[in-house]
C-alpha cells in the first residue's frame, strides 16, 4: 500500500511540474520602452574672473564675485533640480593656499535680486549641492559672491579655482 501512494504522489508531480514549466515557456508579455526626449537643462559657462585682492598687502585677502554659470531648465521639465560644483584643480591650490572658502549661490532667473539657495566650497569641501526647487524661476544663475584667502608663504594668489557643474533631477 505505501508503494502506490508513493507513486501516485510521484506521478501528479511529475505531470503538474510539467503543465508548470510548458505554461511558463509559452507566456508573452509586452514592454513599451519610450525615449527620455530633450534635456532638462542647458547649461552656459559664463567665464568667471578670478582676481584676489590682499588685504593691507598680507598673504590674507578676499575672493572677487562673478558668475560662474547660467542653466535654463527645460519648460518640459517641472521638478526640482541639483547642481553639483565641484572645485577640479585642488591639487594645485593646496599647495598654494592655507585655506581658500568661496560663497556660491543659486538666483532665481524671473527676480535676478532672489537668492534661492547658498553654499560654501573649500578645499577641504571642494563638492557642493546646490537644490534648486520646482517653483522657481529659470534660468538661474550661479555664482560667486564672497569669499576669503590665505596664502602659504611667499606664494600669490594667483592661482585661480576651476569649476565643474553637473546637473540633475531630483
Amino acid at each position: 500500500m505505501k508503494k502506490w501512494i508513493w507513486l501516485a504522489v510521484l506521478l501528479v508531480l511529475a505531470i503538474s511540474g510539467g503543465t508548470f514549466a510548458y505554461t511558463a515557456l509559452t507566456g508573452t508579455t509586452t514592454i513599451t520602452v519610450t525615449g527620455g526626449g530633450t534635456e532638462y537643462a542647458t547649461v552656459t559657462p559664463v567665464g568667471y574672473a578670478w582676481s584676489a585682492s590682499p588685504v593691507g598687502g598680507g598673504q590674507i585677502g578676499t575672493v572677487s564675485a562673478g558668475t560662474l554659470y547660467t542653466i535654463a531648465r527645460d519648460s518640459d521639465y517641472t521638478g526640482d533640480v541639483v547642481f553639483t560644483l565641484s572645485v577640479t584643480n585642488t591639487d594645485e591650490l593646496v599647495s598654494k593656499y592655507v585655506y581658500l572658502n568661496m560663497e556660491i549661490e543659486v538666483w532665481d532667473g524671473a527676480v535676478p535680486s532672489a537668492e534661492v539657495t547658498t553654499e560654501w566650497l573649500t578645499l577641504e569641501e571642494a563638492v557642493t549641492e546646490l537644490v534648486v526647487p520646482a517653483a522657481k524661476t529659470s534660468p538661474f544663475t550661479v555664482k560667486v559672491t564672497d569669499g576669503t584667502y590665505r596664502t602659504e608663504r611667499g606664494e600669490d594668489p594667483t592661482t585661480s579655482p576651476t569649476f565643474h557643474i553637473n546637473v540633475r533631477q531630483k
